[in-house]
């Protein structure tokens, strides 16, 4: 039984349904792009809590490199081993434990995981309809070429 508002696939035309291939694929690249984005950003996340992890297990006054840009360094000197500086947001930092610091990031792990997750079900969700409409597409063209009247033989 459709849902209200919802139309059968088969009730729409060739071009509606050309339309609505097109768009569903815009639709699945613009996702999938996210989707990547997700998975690069939980390689971030899983690198600082490792960075965290590393950082306790240092001593006060250990040498160490701290990051200017992704290929720059500077040399540094550990004054706390037990307090880090966290970025919570675009511009806002604060200096918190860092026992606090790894529950932070692995909090944002398990969001990162949950909304890929979610993004993967729309994926395919997506990928099943557009297949369905594909073959609908296909189907009417097959039909309006099939009911074509034949040239006749000059």
């Amino acid at each position: 039984m459709a849902e209200s508002g919802a139309v059968q696939i088969s009730q729409l035309s060739v071009e509606q349904l050309n339309h609505l291939q097109k768009q569903l694929e815009e639709e699945l690249t613009f996702f999938a792009t996210s989707l990547e984005s997700l998975r690069g950003f939980a390689e971030k996340v899983t690198q600082s809590v490792q960075a965290v992890d590393d950082l306790q297990k240092k001593e006060r006054g250990a040498a160490s490199l701290i990051p200017l840009t992704e290929s720059m360094y500077i040399r540094g000197e550990l004054m706390d081993p037990q307090t880090t500086l966290v970025e919570l947001g675009t511009g806002f930092y604060a200096e918190v434990p860092t026992t606090k610091a790894k529950d932070f990031f692995e909090r944002k792990h398990r969001k990162i995981v949950e909304n890929t997750e979610k993004i993967e079900k729309i994926l395919s969700e997506k990928r099943f309809t557009l297949s369905a409409i594909t073959e609908a597409l296909q189907a009417k063209i097959a039909d309006q070429i099939s009911n074509l009247p034949l040239n006749a033989a000059k």
